[in-house]
């Protein structure tokens, strides 16, 4: 692995053997190279801890971690006490990233030093269909006023929010795989929510809005989100129910805000 690499890409995995290869690949063949790759097997029982392990026995930047099953926000938890990366990233195991995304999303944080967290738009591959299509990312002029207004309604309807990603917006959403970050977040003591079984991302999103750091929009195509029948995203809606009363919780004690 890179002795200083600038950029820590997390890859959390689970039973992904079908599209891990594929997704590995493309974070390896990026044409920005000084990045570490940690991969984290979360208990799988298909072949998917073979498959990374192969791929750190051939490139040095590829770090496997194998634990228990505990789910994703665990997993990336378990991946940032590890981290030597002045950004963070995160891969899924089922995407493919852009080419071109991690030296462009670093030209675009050591240009932006205000910036502690940047995202970007995404192609949604729909797998049994079989076609693409453009996915724009929302921008937003003041995220932290956003979610302040929630606090102070907390009163509205559960039904108005379909999940996390409304809070901000109630048509578009921040593409997780997308983002990158300042590696200080995670320093100053911000971490994962391990009772968010989906939605975890945008936890950690209103995490670092409520502290205060600022986030922006770059405008790139940053990855193939693939989406296809397993996905927890698409299964798990009574779970995505659980999530928004989690939030609104932490709302309403002011968990978010410093």
């Amino acid at each position: 692995m890179e002795i200083n690499p600038k950029i820590s890409v997390i890859l959390p995995v689970y039973n992904t053997e079908k599209y891990l290869f594929e997704s590995i690949s493309s974070v390896l063949n990026q044409n920005f190279t000084n990045f570490e790759l940690i991969i984290v097997n979360d208990g799988s029982t298909d072949d998917s801890l073979k498959i990374a392990k192969e791929f750190e026995k051939k490139d040095k930047r590829v770090i496997v971690i194998n634990k228990m099953n505990g789910g994703r926000a665990d997993s990336i938890n378990e991946a940032i006490k590890i981290i030597k990366g002045k950004y963070v990233t995160f891969q899924d195991a089922d995407d493919i990233m852009y080419s071109e995304r991690l030296k462009k999303q670093f030209e675009f944080m050591e240009k932006n030093k205000e910036v502690f967290m940047s995202y970007g738009n995404m192609i949604i591959f729909w797998e049994e269909e079989k076609r693409e299509e453009i996915y724009i990312s929302p921008e937003f002029d003041n995220p932290l006023e956003l979610l302040k207004n929630i606090k102070q309604n907390l009163s509205l309807n559960l039904n108005e929010y379909r999940g996390l990603a409304n809070f901000l917006d109630k048509k578009e959403y921040i593409p997780g795989p997308s983002v990158i970050l300042r590696r200080e977040i995670f320093d100053n003591g911000i971490k994962l929510d391990k009772r968010f079984d989906v939605g975890e991302d945008y936890d950690l999103w209103f995490q670092i809005i409520g502290k205060g750091y600022k986030i922006k929009k770059q405008d790139i195509i940053a990855l193939i989100y693939r989406r296809h029948k397993n996905q927890i995203t698409l299964t798990k809606k009574e779970k995505r129910a659980k999530s928004v009363e989690l939030s609104l919780d932490k709302l309403k004690n002011n968990l978010y805000f410093y």
